[in-house]
């Protein structure tokens, strides 16, 4: 478990994003599966949309004013490239959105500062991207 997390943070650190660790997580090693949570680069959570399909975003609208894409600068682009675990899509208005196991991802507006979390399992369609890449909770 240490191997993937080290990989995933220096692929993730060079992208502006870091995994964040819990306390608890690192006081007890076990509970790092559940506590792994991908965040940007100033601690705010991402999350994922399960109506997403593989590489396609279906937020729209009034849905992105809520849930903002975590959208790529043109150098981050290119540090994506060749990663197994991270990709870009191009939305319709041409931003590119980051990726995870082709899973879109999203900032949520009403998380206001750095570690919180308020938009894990709302609607029950919306949670939080743990390690693992897993929709458990």
């Amino acid at each position: 478990m240490k191997l993937i997390v080290m990989s995933l943070v220096m692929v993730i650190s060079s992208l502006s994003f870091a995994v964040v660790l819990p306390l608890q997580a690192q006081q007890n090693p076990e509970a790092l599966d559940t506590d792994l949570v991908l965040v940007d680069a100033q601690g705010m959570s991402l999350y994922i949309f399960t109506p997403d399909l593989p590489d396609v975003s279906n937020c729209k609208g009034n849905c992105l004013k809520a849930w903002p894409a975590a959208t790529l600068t043109p150098e981050e682009v290119e540090k994506v490239k060749g990663s197994k675990t991270f990709g870009v899509i191009t939305r319709a208005d041409g931003q590119k959105q980051l990726t995870v196991d082709h899973r879109p991802l999203y900032y949520y507006v009403g998380d206001e500062k750095a570690g919180d979390r308020t938009g894990q399992g709302i609607g029950g369609v919306w949670f939080l991207m743990k390690a693992g890449f897993s929709l458990k909770e």
